[in-house]
């Protein structure tokens, strides 16, 4: 029972820690921030990590000390603050939040920290980075002896982390759990992994409070993004820039969204509150840095087109979230420049198509949706029935898309940036690419679905 503990109590502490950033800068606090604040948590403690890391302190040094220090000033904030009680209506989420933490990491309950689930390839680099910046200060080069003879595996990473300036958020909050756990990296890859499956179905639950806190709408999106395939196949194929990358992704979304469409403009604080997490993001998963910027952009088109963009306030709300992001990313901005660069010049062309051909099908439609299990085909006339289906649900999805974003509802924006990277990855055939994003636009497709069809049965209701 140690690791299913170990896990919840690392979501615990992101929340915690979160709701008390959420507490200090933010005048009001709601349910959407407060589902949000698990993922605010954890961009404050890679962030910090990652500047005592590169001033050259190991984190096994300040991981548990750190830990505890922001569990006790989160405390003392929150008892100075006093905790909002509009949380309280919240507590069904967090009984369906336990369920879908049972429900993916069952194998926690019967293997504990030996489960080491897919034992995917991507998981020993990420654990290997971890390992390096747990031992050693992030600019500190490995011995060359050692290096050259392959003595040391470890600080091989130390080529990618930094002559080669790639990303290393993931690792370092890797190596936090580890220092706080007092575990390997491979035997706290999955509480950590497990933590963070329940912060992003939090963050993306929190998509439907903006506008529908007080219905049962949160709880039902909560409730089909915990039995999701696709979104649970990314924790237990261990994806670990997605799952965490695509949490922040969806607070970066909303927390910076979500004050250009509210009429009072933003509140003192919220711009920090913001920085905290687009900065974490940018440290985390860059790669999808493209489809923030892209659905940022769709908002403000449309607030355009419908005459409800303040010009001025819009830009100097992004001008002091982007200097305030830059500042807390710091030197690690060079990494985010890099590989956005990366991503935005790469030509993949038709790669992974043969590894990862499931949606370069018809049957990929119907796997998309869930109605076919990938890899497996079923006999006609229901193979193409379920092809038809999935087919209809995907007209659906578009039409749900751009009617929310009529409405200025923030989920679809993120929905209209990923299928514009879904329909260029299918004009260039690539099968990695719309494999990735077939989990991507998970915590997006389920929001709006939901907070779509509430909306048209309440006007088929009133017309009857």
């Amino acid at each position: 029972m140690l690791a299913p503990l170990a896990s919840l109590g690392i979501f615990i502490l992101f929340g915690i820690v979160g709701y008390a950033v959420v507490s200090v800068t933010r005048a009001q606090r709601d349910e959407t921030v407060t589902l949000l604040s698990p993922a605010v948590g954890a961009a404050l403690i890679i962030l910090v990590s990652m500047l005592i890391n590169y001033l050259g302190v190991p984190i096994r040094v300040f991981a548990l000390p750190l830990g505890v220090l922001l569990l006790a000033l989160s405390i003392v904030v929150l008892v100075a603050f006093r905790i909002d009680r509009r949380a309280a209506p919240l507590w069904p989420i967090a009984v369906v939040l336990l369920a879908a933490f049972i429900l993916a990491g069952w194998p926690l309950f019967e293997f504990g920290f030996d489960w080491l689930s897919y034992a995917n390839g991507d998981m020993n680099t990420y654990v290997f980075g971890a390992a390096r910046m747990f031992e050693h200060g992030f600019l500190v080069q490995p011995d060359a002896r050692a290096y050259a003879a392959n003595r040391d595996a470890v600080q091989t990473l130390f080529g990618l982390d930094v002559l080669y300036n790639q990303r290393s958020g993931a690792e370092n909050l890797l190596a936090f759990a580890m220092g706080a756990l007092k575990l390997d990296g491979y035997r706290a890859f999955m509480p950590l992994m497990l933590s963070l499956h329940l912060t992003l179905i939090s963050a993306a639950t929190a998509f439907a409070c903006v506008n529908h806190a007080k219905s049962r709408i949160p709880l039902i999106v909560c409730c089909m993004l915990s039995v999701s395939p696709l979104l649970t196949l990314g924790t237990e194929y261990q994806l670990f820039g997605q799952v965490p990358g695509l949490a922040l992704l969806i607070a970066s979304l909303l927390l910076f969204c979500v004050p250009l469409t509210r009429p009072g403009g933003y509140r003192p604080g919220e711009a920090l509150l913001a920085a905290i997490v687009l900065a974490a993001f940018a440290a985390v998963y860059p790669e999808m840095a493209p489809f923030l910027f892209l659905g940022i952009a769709a908002l403000l088109v449309t607030l355009l087109v419908q005459r409800r963009l303040d010009f001025k306030r819009t830009v100097l709300w992004t001008g002091l979230t982007t200097a305030a992001s830059a500042c807390l990313l710091n030197v690690h901005l060079s990494t985010f420049l890099n590989m956005v660069w990366v991503v935005l010049t790469f030509h993949q062309g038709t790669f992974g198509g043969g590894l990862f051909p499931y949606y370069l099908v018809p049957s990929g439609l119907a796997d998309f949706f869930g109605l076919l299990p990938q890899s497996v085909l079923i006999r006609e006339p229901f193979l193409s029935l379920e092809i038809a289906t999935g087919a209809l649900l995907l007209l659906v999805s578009l039409f749900a898309t751009f009617r929310l974003a009529a409405q200025r509802e923030i989920v679809a924006f993120g929905m209209f940036a990923l299928y514009c990277g879904a329909a260029i990855e299918f004009r260039n055939q690539s099968g990695f690419g719309l494999f990735k994003l077939a989990m991507y636009i998970q915590p997006f497709l389920v929001p709006t679905m939901v907070i779509w069809w509430n909306s048209y049965t309440q006007r088929v209701a009133g017309r009857s």
